[in-house]
């Protein structure tokens, strides 16, 4: 192969996409494949968040090793949170070494990408940028780019205050105009030059699903009729699908085109659960009174989100400050050994260890054996499906930025248990109608699930390929050394087990940027904006 092409289609779920091509409605993903390539699930990572997966897809190894296992992390021997980009990114992305081997690159929306970086081509961030809506200086590589970068939009849509009257008809206008855009921002930089490597990741069909699976599925307990809303994710799926036939009019025999996605997605359960409301039962955690959850509550609910992002830029350490507090204000740490961020994309709990944590009780000679006694505990709920040690699910030197268990949610009628955020009353309760469409502290109504998806105009020489099996074919499809990563070309019947650990760690990067408060906060609000943060 000359060239790979790869299309990130974020949160593509494979049960969706073989019922469409079946059907017809995506006829290029058919056409793609249809000489002997591959279509099917991709194997993920543990839990399926975003920022995780897109990470691994472009390094090839787990986040433990490229240190990006979520949005924020705390760092050691505090209760504060700091905000992860691609400056914390330990280890080279695909487009590093190509670059290096003088391969030209062009690469566009890869979540986590955000500060734009020198490479031997072009580059548009991520919406992990921190400015905003638009496009600034430090989303682009060369800075030259900036001005035919501008109608690539971010995070332009508030999707927190889903209750509002025809919020969900408005949106989903919104995300076909500007998935619009993108695609033609795309197209205009893939006909520059033939690019050795070209990588566009869209969010829009992720967006859709999260928010308008309760109108397309008839089986899901949140179901809601709605003859326009039903077709919202179908018609986001069909747009990508027009794209991908536009790129593949620009290719040759001698492209190797690939669409990936990070995770794929369900409808969620109305069954909820508070993590902390079971560790506090079980006496593992104790609570303090603390008006920080209820005050953020109340400030964003009454703050229009224009205020809401120039109070973030105004007054950044006081934002992030009443972040933090919402978090773990509430927390009597003198009496608590585990707790739980409660994020709803991503259920976990952290335990409070001594020597790492501010008064942490646990002695970290015993951080292992509570661990496992606290799975265990957690596997007794019946919200839990399975409770799973870090260890099980990241190695490297990064390993401790993620929790100290991972939760699985168990399903109720093939509808996951979804995890909340609330103060006094029982650990679980089922959500009041009013509540189905999410926000506000009830999860989304699509939520995200493994496994992922890929499609490929080659045939695919492995019965189970994962998400980073991608870079390793990458790299081998461009003839360019494959270095010692966790996966294996899709391409070659020779490889590494899947089960077999690799040897070393890959190289670490020398140099990290990271964000000041004023970009910390900004972040904040495009995450708070799509609805990752409560």
């Amino acid at each position: 192969m000359k060239r790979v092409w790869i299309l990130g289609w974020d949160g593509a779920d494979p049960g969706l996409i073989a019922r469409w091509v079946d059907a017809g409605h995506l006829p290029h993903l058919r056409s793609l494949t249809a000489a002997g390539g591959y279509l099917g699930p991709l194997e993920g990572v543990t839990p399926p968040v975003t920022f995780p997966a897109w990470t691994t897809c472009v390094t090839g190894v787990n986040p433990g090793r490229h240190g990006i296992p979520d949005f924020t992390f705390i760092p050691p021997g505090t209760r504060i949170l700091r905000f992860l980009t691609g400056a914390d990114r330990l280890v080279p992305a695909a487009w590093d070494y190509l670059s290096d081997g003088g391969a030209r690159c062009a690469v566009l929306g890869v979540p986590a990408t955000w500060p734009a970086t020198p490479l031997n081509g072009v580059m548009i961030s991520g919406f992990d940028s921190p400015l905003g809506g638009a496009v600034a200086r430090s989303h682009v590589y060369p800075e030259t780019l900036l001005d035919r970068a501008r109608a690539w939009r971010y995070a332009d849509a508030d999707e927190h205050f889903t209750d509002r009257p025809g919020w969900h008809h408005r949106f989903a206008r919104h995300l076909a105009r500007r998935l619009e855009d993108k695609c033609r921002v795309a197209l205009d930089i893939l006909e520059d030059e033939p690019w050795d490597f070209f990588m566009c990741v869209l969010g829009e069909a992720d967006a859709a699903s999260h928010h308008c699976w309760m109108f397309m599925d008839p089986a899901s307990p949140r179901f809601q009729p709605d003859e326009t809303l039903s077709t919202v994710i179908l018609r986001m799926y069909r747009q990508l699908d027009v794209f991908l036939g536009q790129v593949m009019k620009r290719a040759d025999d001698e492209t190797l085109i690939m669409v990936v996605s990070d995770h794929g997605f369900t409808g969620a359960g109305i069954h909820q659960a508070s993590l902390n409301r079971f560790l506090e039962s079980h006496g593992w955690l104790r609570r303090r009174a603390h008006p920080a959850a209820r005050l953020k509550q109340a400030l964003l609910r009454g703050t229009p989100a224009r205020w809401r992002s120039a109070l973030a830029r105004w007054f950044p350490g006081k934002v992030m400050g009443l972040e933090a507090l919402a978090r773990f204000g509430g927390i009597d740490w003198r009496h608590t050994r585990a707790w739980s961020e409660e994020l709803a994309y991503f259920p976990s709990v952290r335990l409070n260890v001594a020597g790492c944590d501010p008064g942490g009780l646990i002695p970290s000679a015993s951080r292992r054996d509570a661990t496992l006694e606290l799975c265990s505990l957690l596997e007794t709920w019946e919200p839990v499906k399975r409770a799973i040690p870090q260890w099980e699910v990241y190695d490297g030197p990064a390993a401790d930025r993620a929790p100290d268990i991972l939760i699985e949610p168990a399903e109720i009628n093939g509808y996951p248990w979804v995890f909340g955020r609330w103060h006094g009353g029982d650990a679980t309760r089922i959500l009041d109608p009013s509540a189905f469409a999410g926000g506000r502290e009830q999860g989304f109504n699509g939520v995200h699930r493994n496994p992922a998806f890929l499609a490929m105009n080659a045939r695919c020489r492995r019965a189970t390929p994962r998400l980073t099996d991608i870079t390793p074919t990458i790299l081998d499809a461009l003839g360019h050394a494959v270095p010692d990563l966790e996966g294996s070309s899709l391409l070659s019947a020779v490889g590494q087990d899947p089960d077999t650990p690799r040897g070393l760690f890959p190289a670490t990067r020398d140099t990290r940027r990271f964000l000041t408060p004023e970009e910390e906060t900004e972040l904040e609000e495009r995450l708070r904006r799509m609805g990752y943060l409560e």
